[in-house]
């Protein structure tokens, strides 16, 4: 039909249509392929198209099997529709399977004491000579740890024999005895022992000094300020105030060497040089002495430093004199709180008549308790022949002074 304008014209197309099978319904159908075979969905024709490539070559005739699954077992590919493998070994990590047994691949470890072991056969590996694994003596891994068990008085590890038991018997398990207390024997073994002679131990531990060097202390307590004092009538020891004791005396010696003296100038000669050590001369050879040199010097001294409270008793003077003259020693203190006061004497003695070496002693008994609160002390030793000339061999000198000694006692 063609419009135009108002009118309706038609046509006739009959002649371009042709329907051989006289079916209308046939003309539009729809393909469907199966493998390589084409088929209409209106009828039963088929078109074979296995000789196109990829549709034919089917040699199973088994159109089910030509899409697969892979599957790989260690080294072996597998399709799933039938037997075909490939063998893949020979690409790398998947070859070299020596005991062709695909489930010990991929294994567990286990490490007993020093053995290494693999969970899926027997092989095992000893590591004992790596540091801390190895030295297992025994053998045995089951005693490495372990626990301690007392049975009776023997001591023992859990899973070892008899013999390393260890034997408590040294040390009594029984109750002490009242009274007395374990004390070594020098044997490794404690043994029950009575506590007696100085020390008294009560039932709660506290000690009573019962005596001193096995005499017997008084029961009298000490009051304040109070000692224990030996009471020789009664054979104890007894409380006692200081004041009331008598004192013990002991005697101490106090050595005074050559070189502790120094020169000092006469006062009636003159032109002493008083330049360091300029009056002495120091021998120093295996009996060092101190002697003169100038004739401005006659007298050295030297300062003495005794216990405050001590009692000088004597002077021991040791020198040499081969002059006609003696030589003379005086012990002097001198009060340092009044400069008006000059030496006080304690002792002085001429010297003569004793040639030779001289060793001379002194009894002191005037003003002799040591003061150093307010009094200094020096001993003096003066000459009576002039050396003068300082090369002077040694055997040529006739005063020496080899030292002093005195003797003192303290309470």
């Amino acid at each position: 039909l063609i419009m135009e304008g108002d009118l309706i014209q038609t046509v006739d197309l009959s002649s371009l249509y042709q329907d051989e099978d006289a079916d209308p319904l046939n003309e539009i159908q729809d393909l469907s392929l199966n493998v390589s075979t084409l088929t209409l969905t209106g009828d039963g024709t088929t078109v074979d198209l296995s000789a196109l490539p990829g549709l034919g070559d089917d040699a199973d005739a088994d159109p089910l099997n030509e899409i697969q699954d892979l599957s790989l077992n260690v080294s072996t590919l597998t399709l799933t529709g039938d037997g075909t493998t490939v063998d893949l070994s020979a690409l790398p990590g998947l070859g070299d399977d020596a005991d062709a047994d695909p489930l010990n691949e991929i294994q567990d470890l286990s490490l007993n004491v020093s053995t290494l072991t693999l969970t899926g056969d027997g092989t095992t590996v000893d590591l004992s000579a790596l540091p801390g694994l190895g030295d297992d003596a025994d053998a045995d891994a089951e005693n490495e740890l372990q626990n301690i068990q007392l049975v009776g008085n023997f001591l023992s590890l859990t899973d070892v024999s008899p013999a390393a038991l260890v034997d408590l018997d040294r040390f009594d398990q029984s109750d002490l005895s009242e009274g007395l207390i374990f004390i070594g024997d020098g044997s490794d073994e404690a043994t029950e022992v009575e506590i007696y002679g100085d020390i008294n131990l009560d039932a709660i531990g506290e000690a009573t000094v019962k005596g001193i060097q096995g005499i017997d202390v008084s029961d009298v307590n000490p009051t304040n300020d109070q000692v224990l004092v030996y009471n020789a009538s009664e054979s104890e020891w007894q409380p006692a105030t200081p004041s009331s004791i008598s004192p013990v005396s002991t005697t101490e010696y106090y050595s005074i060497d050559p070189l502790d003296f120094r020169e000092l100038a006469d006062p009636i000669l003159f032109g002493a040089d008083l330049s360091s050590n300029n009056g002495l001369k120091f021998f120093d050879d295996d009996a060092p002495f101190a002697m003169l040199r100038n004739e401005g010097i006659i007298e050295i001294m030297a300062p003495l430093h005794l216990p405050h409270g001590s009692t000088i008793n004597k002077l021991k003077v040791y020198y040499r004199n081969s002059a006609f003259l003696g030589m003379q020693f005086s012990l002097y203190r001198k009060d340092m709180t009044n400069f008006s006061v000059g030496n006080e004497v304690l002792i002085t003695v001429l010297a003569g008549g004793l040639l030779g070496d001289v060793e001379l002693d002194l009894n002191i008994t005037n003003q002799n308790v040591v003061d150093n609160a307010a009094y200094s002390y020096r001993l003096y030793v003066r000459f009576t022949t002039l050396e003068g000339d300082d090369n002077v061999a040694l055997e040529d000198v006739d005063q020496r002074v080899y030292g002093a000694v005195i003797e003192y006692t303290t309470n």
